[in-house]
């Protein structure tokens, strides 16, 4: 057993323990040949496994170069003992932080996320998950930074096989994401979840919450779809107040609560902050039995000209109102309202302003001038997003339309879920078939970095989309349109149905089919059809980037003819 004084390797002069963690056995020692200070790791006398994880964390983390990622020098072997040398930097943990029972200020708190969720949008860019965000494997600097360290239980998703996944057992379960606790594989959001979960633990509780509590509760929502992902993260926590730096280590000793509260504090948050205005206890009971379409009312409009509802633009999820011009003959557009049942959650940022009206809250964006958002947020994953749109330079304003469609579909929702459509959708409807279902996994895996065992289902699975660890995504969604012609692209038969495709004019754009899968006869006694839309957005080369959607697409429409 080594101890302080000892030489390792002739070179390294251990002066100080600190832990027993994950990785293994943690020193401070000094460098003798380079006079300077290191963190000498070895493994846990009483873990066979330790010798690995160190291993594993000096593959991994020396792929990585970032501010706020604790660097890793050298791996080498002494006497039959494996050390790691990390980079040195004096400061304390947050898990000693915490056992202080002392608690950091929300505005510092943002600082640490900021940086933390910078340095793991730095990992996820190159497919590397850290798996074990916690208050142990974040170090506070006496200069006021936070550093990423301990990445023994990390993944490099580029090597990784299938179905490989970290081993959950070593990771601290109280910061784990709810997909891993259930058994499943780790993902980007999961680390994102991890970050938020640590700082509900060592943060304080504010009598009324605010935008830093707000932002903690969506980065742990149950389902990793409604996560933003870590750069955007970071995007958002540096964007809230924030402390001076050169705060000193009194400070950080004082700073700090037990982590032991975090899931009373996650559930306290989770149920009073984000989603303050819960309309129901199930407001969508049934995703194809949901009516975007009752909670319109084309006469609140008619002050501004001819009310149309469409029923057949969009995907299913959605429904229009048409504000067209007067007149004996000719109708043109002049606005519009689409109303759409989302999964999605307006970012919450200082751009954007929260309402509360009975239990329900309404998320206004910035106006623009041609374009205005309100969003109905209702419950995680139901939420009801509506666009008002001035078509001509004489239109009505967007906002104005957004806002007194947004007012009466609240006064429908203050008195129950959203009304059942008054019929159900044909037998051959694409509306019936889960659009995450029509590409197998060997099609995805031939797509560059893509993710294919984990999609992210839209409303109602009548939309999906497959992220790329390295670059760009893949999705699948349905719409309703008029009939295609060549017009729409290059023309293309695949299994037997009629498709077209069309490229983006960038360097770094998308490439779409659009496949034509069931004609029908529309509200206004056109002909409609339903379209399968497969994109591929990425930055290969115009060529390749449509012969990688083609072979999507190809793949999609024999699902749908089989």
């Amino acid at each position: 057993m080594v101890g302080v004084g000892d030489r390792i390797a002739g070179r390294y002069t251990l002066r100080e323990l600190f832990k027993l963690g994950g990785e293994g056995m943690a020193w401070r020692a000094t460098d003798e040949d380079l006079g300077r200070d290191v963190v000498l790791k070895c493994p846990r006398p009483d873990d066979p496994d330790s010798a690995q994880r160190l291993r594993t964390a000096a593959r991994n983390a020396a792929a990585l170069r970032h501010q706020h990622i604790i660097g890793v020098y050298n791996i080498f072997e002494d006497d039959d003992v494996c050390w790691l040398v990390t980079e040195y930097v004096p400061g304390y943990s947050l898990a000693e932080v915490a056992r202080e029972q002392r608690k950091l200020g929300p505005a510092r708190a943002a600082m640490v996320g900021e940086q933390i969720a910078s340095a793991l949008a730095h990992c996820h860019d190159r497919g590397m998950l850290h798996c074990d965000i916690s208050p142990e494997n974040i170090i506070l600097a006496d200069d006021g930074d936070a550093w990423l360290t301990d990445f023994g239980s990390s993944l490099d998703l580029r090597n990784a096989g299938t179905g490989d996944t970290p081993d959950i057992a070593r990771g601290k379960w109280r910061y784990l994401a709810p997909e891993v606790t259930a058994g499943g594989p780790a993902g980007p959001k999961s680390d994102v979840y991890a970050l938020a979960a640590t700082l509900l633990a060592v943060t304080e509780r504010q009598r009324r919450p605010g935008p830093f509590e707000a932002l903690l509760t969506q980065l742990t929502l149950p389902n990793p779809i409604h996560r933003p992902a870590a750069a955007t993260a970071a995007t958002r926590f540096g964007r809230l107040d924030q402390t001076p730096r050169g705060w000193d280590r009194t400070i950080v000793r004082r700073a700090a609560m037990g982590a032991a509260e975090v899931v009373a504090v996650t559930l306290i948050v989770a149920a009073s902050v984000v989603m303050p205005g819960v309309a129901a206890l199930n407001p969508i009971p049934d995703p194809r039995a949901a009516d975007p379409c009752a909670l319109l009312d084309p006469t609140a409009l008619a002050e501004f000209g001819r009310i149309d509802l469409s029923t057949d633009g969009g995907n299913f999820d959605t429904c229009d109102l048409r504000v067209r011009q007067w007149g004996e003959d000719f109708h043109p557009d002049i606005g519009q309202v689409r109303l759409t049942l989302s999964a999605e959650a307006p970012e919450q940022t200082s751009q954007v302003s929260f309402t509360r009206i009975g239990n329900v809250t309404i998320a206004s964006e910035p106006a623009g001038s041609t374009r205005c958002v309100r969003t109905l947020m209702l419950s995680p994953g139901a939420n009801i997003a509506i666009i008002g749109e001035r078509k001509v330079s004489t239109g009505p304003d967007p906002c104005v339309l957004a806002d007194i469609t947004a007012t009466h579909a609240r006064d429908i929702l203050l008195h129950g879920p959203i009304p059942r459509r008054p019929g159900t959708f044909p037998t051959g409807s694409l509306a019936w078939r889960d659009a995450c279902a029509l590409v197998d996994v060997p099609t995805l895996g031939r797509v560059p970095g893509v993710d294919a065992v984990r999609p992210a289902p839209g409303f109602g699975r009548w939309s999906c989309r497959w992220d790329s660890t390295i670059d760009g995504h893949v999705t699948v969604r349905y719409d309703r349109d008029s009939l295609k012609t060549a017009e729409s692209g290059q023309p293309l038969t695949l299994a037997g149905l009629p498709s077209f495709r069309r490229s983006g004019t960038k360097n770094t754009d998308d490439c779409i089919v659009q496949i034509q899968y069931r004609s029908f006869r529309g509200t206004s006694s056109s002909d409609r059809a339903e379209v399968v839309v497969v994109k591929f957005y990425g930055s290969l080369p115009a060529e390749q980037r449509c012969a990688t959607v083609t072979d999507l697409a190809t793949t999609v429409a024999a699902s749908l003819t089989r």
